[in-house]
């Protein structure tokens, strides 16, 4: 079970409103692949995961290694394919 994350002032229930209007989500876990990392969020409308190459991680500045160690401390917007740390 994942531990709670202490997210910053402005991210009520895990998530936070984008420049583009868009929700971000909390993730909750994640899962090496060879190619890349798949996250998991809580969503009742989807199943809340995606896929991101290390190529797109290394784009967005993400660090792979800390994604797969503290999930819980990075956001996601499934609408536009990011993701952003928290802390």
């Amino acid at each position: 079970m994942p531990r709670e994350a202490q997210l910053p002032p402005g991210y009520p229930d895990g998530h936070e409103i984008n420049d583009k209007g868009g929700k971000m989500q909390q993730i909750e876990s994640s899962k090496k692949y060879q190619n890349g990392i798949q996250v998991f969020w809580p969503s009742p409308e989807n199943d809340g995961k995606d896929f991101f190459t290390f190529d797109e991680l290394i784009e967005q500045r993400i660090n792979a290694l800390d994604l797969l160690n503290n999930p819980e401390i990075y956001l996601i917007d499934p609408d536009l394919h990011t993701i952003k740390s928290s802390a």
